[in-house]
């Protein structure tokens, strides 16, 4: 059966040892040869665990959360943008210009028509305008400027979170003012002995997030328009990989070390 679940051992590629139980992880570190490994579809890989430095000083011992950091193909990206654009314009100058007629009245309408004084041309103006409006294209400054912010990003950058949260409005959140800012930071890898990754994301489910946290970046006029977003697709240059920010507990939020923004805590469950 093509929808038959399949039972793997949870033991260490490298040394054989069983790895522990970490309830909904999905990130394990062997206990004995201290590798990570992380649950895929095709069942446990191997995964380098990265960690970014704080960019300040802090008091207190800092919450470390994963991130997976999948980088866009953005020449790729660029030709879909103008591609698109291109097509609803020459899309909508077909509608503007095409001969439309009014669908068939009914008596009363007829009527109502001519009681009110509403031309024929002003009632295909009216649907040619309705139709028009549909398939109405970014302006060119919002294009322009979304080019621009890719252009200048260099290596663009989407990241996912990937820890656990009471509210799945944190994932696109976060993601989208980490993605929005393309943060700049120093990692190193990360070599604790017996520590838990608090990671509850596979890397295939965080590639599969990446459009909406990119469309999540836009402007408001762009991302209503659906005629535009159903068109683009991410794709990512290189395989997702895991990095662990430090954040600092303030009050009621945790406040990013590396770039300026702080999050509720009540979005994040630190529970395996």
């Amino acid at each position: 059966m093509s929808d038959a679940f399949i039972i793997r051992p949870l033991k260490c590629g490298h040394c054989g040892a069983e790895l522990p139980i970490m309830g909904q992880l999905v990130t394990f570190q062997c206990q004995t040869c201290f590798k990570h490994w992380v649950l895929s579809p095709e069942g446990l890989k191997p995964v380098v665990l990265y960690r970014a430095q704080p960019a300040k000083e802090c008091e207190g011992k800092p919450v470390y959360l994963p991130f997976w950091i999948i980088e866009i193909d953005t020449s790729g990206l660029r030709e879909q943008v103008t591609t698109v654009v291109e097509d609803i314009m020459v899309t909508t100058r077909t509608i503007a210009g095409a001969q439309l007629e009014p669908e068939e009245e009914s008596d009363i309408e007829s009527l109502m028509r001519e009681n009110l004084g509403i031309s024929q041309a002003t009632r295909i103006s009216h649907l040619r305008e309705s139709a028009t409006k549909t398939v109405s294209a970014p302006t060119s400054a919002e294009v322009n400027h979304l080019i621009r912010r890719l252009e200048a990003a260099g290596t663009y950058h989407v990241y996912v979170p990937a820890f656990q949260s009471r509210n799945t409005y944190a994932y696109l959140k976060i993601g989208k003012l980490l993605t929005k800012q393309q943060p700049h930071f120093k990692v190193k890898r990360a070599e604790d002995i017996q520590r838990s990754v608090l990671c509850a994301l596979q890397a295939d489910e965080a590639v599969a997030l990446i459009d909406f946290v990119f469309f999540a970046t836009l402007s408001e006029s762009i991302r209503e328009n659906g005629d535009f977003l159903k068109h683009i697709r991410l794709k990512p240059a290189k395989p997702p990989f895991l990095v662990e920010f430090p954040f600092i507990r303030h009050h009621h939020s945790y406040e990013s070390l590396i770039t300026e923004f702080h999050v509720s805590r009540k979005l994040i469950s630190l529970d395996s």
